[in-house]
């Protein structure tokens, strides 16, 4: 954190990192940062630096001071409005927060029926947003702690520099899944032997004749409840759920009707729409025959 205390005068704090020198903003520093916080303060001879950044994936969020609403940084926009709170719901709560009198047309991140709250553009690789709650961390002392959390992860999780991961792992198994059923696991990495695991066993991959990269393998899961498939070599992590047994079973049933369907190639019909051939009684065609002799030999004397 580094905060202005003077015109040439900064202080810094540090958290969860080593010290660093952070007199003078750069790009190849913001590179090590997923995520940069402006509150209160905008330099220009920083501007062209967080924007080199921002496109090579850097996220920022900028917490304005309302002197700063007129000319906002980035390129935003801000329409005046009257109210300077706003209403927001969260689970079955409807809280009034402060909030300073400005929208935008930006995508939103964080609003309400009547406009936007929290907003971001793209740039590039990375996002740049805004929060224009201006006092939320009193909700924590007021016991609003799951309202607050939610609030700000929502915001950091939209303009946080995505993670670059060289496996991606997918499985093709709809939901629900079952204890003790194979459960068909693919793999696309840019590494050479990605080591995959399922809970603590290694499972052997099948590479592809023609596409570099993937793999597919099979994997059984002996016990429901949740279940993880991890790439050792870059920690990648997929998590799935194993229902128990007999649960869900119309979605089980209806997935498997799509499923055959999509092998069948073509439309299932329903029980009604299915054509029925039944044979057809002699009797009736006796009976048939008779009445016609019958109608040839008495029309002529009629």
């Amino acid at each position: 954190m580094r905060t202005q205390i003077s015109k040439n005068n900064f202080r810094y704090e540090y958290g969860n990192r080593e010290p660093a020198s952070l007199t003078r903003i750069t790009s190849d520093l913001l590179n090590g940062f997923d995520l940069l916080v402006l509150a209160n303060e905008s330099a220009g001879s920083d501007a062209t630096a967080v924007r080199d950044a921002v496109r090579n994936g850097l996220g920022v969020l900028w917490l304005p001071a309302e002197s700063e609403l007129a000319k906002p940084p980035f390129g935003f926009m801000f329409t005046k409005v009257a109210a300077d709170t706003a209403q927001l719901t969260f689970e079955t709560q409807t809280l009034t927060l402060p909030a300073w009198p400005v929208t935008s047309k930006d995508f939103s991140i964080v609003a309400n029926k009547n406009r936007v709250l929290s907003g971001y553009k793209m740039e590039g690789a990375g996002n740049v947003g805004y929060q224009l709650l201006t006092e939320t961390y009193p909700l924590i002392g007021k016991g609003q702690s799951r309202f607050y959390n939610h609030l700000w992860t929502e915001v950091i999780e939209k303009l946080a520099r995505l993670s670059m991961q060289s496996t991606a792992i997918k499985i093709k198994n709809p939901f629900p899944m079952y204890a003790n059923e194979p459960l068909v696991i693919e793999v696309l990495s840019s590494l050479p032997q990605p080591g995959l695991y399922l809970d603590s066993i290694r499972l052997p991959l099948r590479g592809h004749a023609l596409i570099d990269g993937y793999a597919s393998t099979t994997g059984w899961p002996q016990e429901r409840g949740w279940h993880q498939v991890l790439s050792a070599t870059d920690s990648v992590l997929y998590n799935f759920f194993v229902s128990e047994a007999n649960t869900w079973t119309a979605l089980r049933a209806a997935n498997l009707q799509t499923s055959t369907k999509a092998k069948a190639g073509g439309v299932l019909k329903s029980g009604k729409d299915i054509p029925i051939h039944r044979s057809v009684e002699p009797l009736w065609f006796f009976v048939l025959f008779v009445l016609s002799i019958g109608f040839v030999w008495l029309a002529p004397k009629l």
